[in-house]
Parts: C-alpha cells; structure tokens; sequence
C-alpha cells in the first residue's frame, strides 16, 4: 500500500503518574512509521507548554506535511495531550482553543492541496454516532448553539473548513478506552475550499449498510488482530472495495 510521503506525528512523551501510557504512545507512534515508513515524531511532554511545542512544530515542518497523526489522550472535547480544546469563551486552564490549532494548520497548508488529521485519541470524534452532529446549515448558526453540538474533531473541521482548507480527519468515535484496535471511527471531511460544510461517515453503520451485517465482526476482527490494520483504514477509500483492500 502506497502512503503519503510527509507525515507529521505528534505522540505524549511523559508517563501519567502510575502508568506507561506514554511510553505506550510513543510506541503506537513508532509502530505507525514502521508501516507508513516516512514519517517525523514529535514528542510531547504532558505539561502546561504542550500546545506551544504542537504550534512552533506545526510552523517547523508544516509546511510539508500531507498527514497529522495525533498519538495521546483526548476526550470529545479536547486533545488532551496537545493541549487543545473546544471553548465558546476561554478554554479551560492550561489549553488553547481548537481554532488556533486550525489556524496554525491552515497558515502552513500549500493552497489547493488535501491534507488528512488521523486523531489516535479517544473519543475526539463524538458525540456518538448516530445523532445529528454536523447541522447542515451550520455557518448560520450562533458560535454557542454550534460548539455546545460539536466534539473535538468536528469543530477542528469546521474551523478548517472556514478557512478553506481542503481535509479529512479520522477519529474515534466511542467513550473512553483503548484506541489501539478501536473499529469504531468516524471520517468528517470536506472537497471544497469554498464552504466549511462537512460530511461525517461514521465506520459501523457504513459498513453495515454497504458490506451487510457480518462485515462489522469481520471489520471488528481485523482491526483486533491485524497488527497493522489501524494504520492503513485511515488511507483506505470508503468505497465498494474497502474491505477487500484493508485484507490485503
């Protein structure tokens, strides 16, 4: 499988006291560059000057970079591990809001070229599947009434898509858990530079609907026992051929 040539990781570095969770993402952040073989690891001590390292490494290298790879906690409204969070007002103590993250990405972007966020943190991309997420007359709505409906990764999408940029951003749909062979992921991307209006496609009930019921437990095993399925679904293209070619 042929994969970007420029991807930019971002993996937490520091362990949570009584635990290895940042070894752990290094890791996972290691393992992903052995299957997508050009790759550039940013590690990210958990403190309070994280989204300032995420933004002056964001300006260092992004201008190259085709794919962001987040390796760290995160819950529906924030990427813990780098800092970011979603706010109406100020975000919460020791984050920055979303949009100067977007913002960050955008400024770097060579105009008119695509580039993909796989966010490898729980939860980013809730509310759960399901429920009515992305309201498609979103630009109208007060900025309150449409972050109090967004998780983490749709508001990244939708600040993206304000300024244009052309992106798709994979994350994880269900609560709190371990990511690593997670299946239940969701796709928010736009194919306009003109309009931030966005389409969510969330994995199982795709699946269900184009591949019939027992593709989901099948889809549930490979992403449970292939070692590597975890880092190609994000490249995959969700059409008629998306299973045979996650088993290749």
């Amino acid at each position: 499988m042929n994969y970007p040539t420029n991807i930019l990781c971002f993996a937490t570095s520091t362990n949570t006291p009584g635990l290895l969770d940042g070894k752990y993402f290094c890791a996972e952040a290691n393992r992903a560059i052995g299957e997508w073989k050009a790759a550039t690891i940013v590690k990210v001590p958990n403190d309070q000057d994280r989204s300032d390292l995420v933004l002056r490494e964001i300006e260092k290298y992004g201008a190259d970079a085709d794919v962001y790879a987040f390796f760290m906690h995160g819950s529906i409204k924030s990427l813990i591990g780098a800092g970011f969070a979603v706010s109406y007002s100020l975000p919460p103590r020791g984050y920055k809001d979303v949009g100067i993250l977007a913002r960050a990405i955008s400024d770097r972007k060579i105009p008119h070229r695509p580039i993909k966020i796989i966010l490898y943190a729980c939860s980013t991309g809730g509310p759960p599947e399901g429920q009515d997420v992305v309201p498609q007359d979103w630009p109208e709505l007060e900025r309150a009434r449409l972050f109090n409906r967004l998780g983490f990764a749709h508001s990244l999408s939708y600040y993206l898509g304000s300024m244009g940029v052309i992106h798709e951003i994979i994350a994880h749909v269900s609560p709190k858990g371990d990511t690593t062979h997670n299946p239940r992921l969701c796709s928010i991307q736009t194919n306009t530079a003109t309009s931030p209006i966005t389409e969510t496609v969330y994995y199982r009930p795709w699946i269900i609907k184009n591949f019939g019921k027992k593709a989901w437990p099948k889809f549930v095993d490979i992403m449970t026992y292939n070692e590597y399925a975890r880092f190609r679904v994000p490249f995959l293209e969700l059409d008629e051929n998306f299973i045979a070619n996650l088993e290749k």
